[in-house]
């Protein structure tokens, strides 16, 4: 942006205290004080268009307060300004689709989401944000017994931290795919699931308590309780996550349904195949 004047206090897009809304720093654009503006090499659209810009970020940065305080509807009012003002940026709607999922909005807040992803597809916040709140909403479907909707929804936020480089997974996530899994009788899914759930949360003492709690919950559907490293060739405790010979990454999933127990109708299990299998 080029040298072309400095903001003063005022109200330059006529929204005052008269309309009920919260006290904000209004803030009008003009020349530096010393100067009458000529010899400016913008164009008068140029200049309305920063004019517009700054005008958002000032709405853009207040929004943001009043969010933080948990002031979401006068944030409301104060993003959808930002917007109107300038509709390119994406922080404006990425920060409206945070207010108006915490107000309870949450196909709005989707469509707040994807708006901000259209300007900014590989923005790795906006990214995370929507995997969240896409999570957050399978575990409203889940805790009302639609599993399958739920299933999708983890299917769209893991494709969603599939495409982000370095991305904060939640550990959430996991846990909640791993709730599926059992609906479905698929433990070995959802032995891994808490076995990723572990990886993240290596540093929260508690969390580890609760998720090697639910893992370790599930080694009574195991006959099998190691697999052999597919790099190195030694057998590893189906509790580990890495090759402590070669430290190659260790997946339990080409397990077989002969290596786990199967529950019947009636709760009880059978065991089939045995560590020799491997």
């Amino acid at each position: 942006m080029g040298d072309f004047g400095e903001w003063h206090v005022g109200d330059p897009i006529g929204f005052g205290n008269d309309t009920g809304a919260p006290e904000v720093p209004y803030m009008s654009y003009g020349p530096r004080e010393g100067e009458d503006g000529d010899g400016n090499d913008q164009t008068p659209e140029e200049i309305e268009d920063n004019r517009k810009r700054w005008v958002s970020k000032t709405l853009l940065d207040e929004a943001s307060r009043l969010y933080d305080e948990e002031r979401y509807p006068e944030a409301l009012t104060l993003i959808n300004l930002a917007i109107e003002n300038y509709p390119a940026r994406a922080t404006n709607w990425n920060l409206k689709a945070l207010i108006v999922e915490r107000m309870g909005q949450f196909d709005e807040a989707l469509s707040c989401y994807d708006e901000a992803l259209k300007r900014r597809p590989s923005d790795k916040t906006i990214n995370c944000n929507k995997a969240v709140f896409l999570t957050d909403r399978a575990w409203e479907q889940f805790e009302s017994h639609n599993i399958h909707e739920a299933s999708n929804l983890v299917g769209q936020a893991l494709k969603i931290y599939s495409k982000i480089d370095n991305y904060d997974i939640s550990d959430s996530i996991f846990d909640l795919k791993a709730e599926i899994a059992l609906v479905n009788e698929d433990y070995v899914e959802a032995f891994d699931c808490y076995k990723h759930a572990l990886e993240i949360v290596k540093d929260d003492d508690e969390l580890m308590d609760e998720y090697k709690r639910k893992r370790d919950n599930l080694l009574k559907y195991f006959n099998v309780k190691k697999v052999r490293c597919p790099r190195c060739g030694k057998k590893v405790p189906i509790t580990d996550s890495f090759c402590i010979r070669c430290g190659a990454h260790i997946e339990i999933n080409n397990l077989k349904q002969k290596d786990v127990l199967k529950k019947s109708n009636w709760g009880e299990a059978t065991i089939l195949g045995s560590d020799e299998d491997i």
